[in-house]
């Protein structure tokens, strides 16, 4: 028999649940829950879209003008749609922003590469 550690090895298979989605997420907002846990709330940001809008109409039928209506404000209105909150560990979040932070310097590196190729072929 050999002196040497047995190597035990563990193979996670990922699968899709019923209900997966891809979200679309502009930005999150969150903080600690209670129990200590985190909670984020995926967000999708986009401008207000009015629900209605009034023209002026020419004799042929043809659209004129927008009448502005008087309520109107100098107001920029954005909308941040939440799509999915999540609860998670304090330990997951640190290797989720790990993994996140890893993944932005490769797709950074790979950034610079594709525009290095891009400016000799220029």
């Amino acid at each position: 028999m050999s002196d040497e550690p047995r190597v035990h090895k563990v193979r996670f298979n990922y699968e899709l649940a019923t209900d997966y989605r891809i979200i679309h997420a502009t930005g999150a907002v969150g903080g600690i829950t209670p129990s200590g846990n985190l909670k984020l709330d995926l967000y999708t940001e986009f401008g207000f879209s009015p629900d209605k809008d009034e023209w002026i109409l020419n004799p042929d039928g043809t659209l004129n003008e927008q009448v502005v209506s008087p309520q109107a404000t100098e107001i920029i209105e954005v909308i941040r749609q939440k799509q999915a909150g999540i609860v998670i560990g304090i330990d997951e979040a640190e290797n989720i922003a790990k993994w996140l932070l890893e993944k932005v310097k490769e797709a950074k590196e790979l950034d610079a590469a594709r525009r290095k190729i891009k400016n000799k072929k220029e």
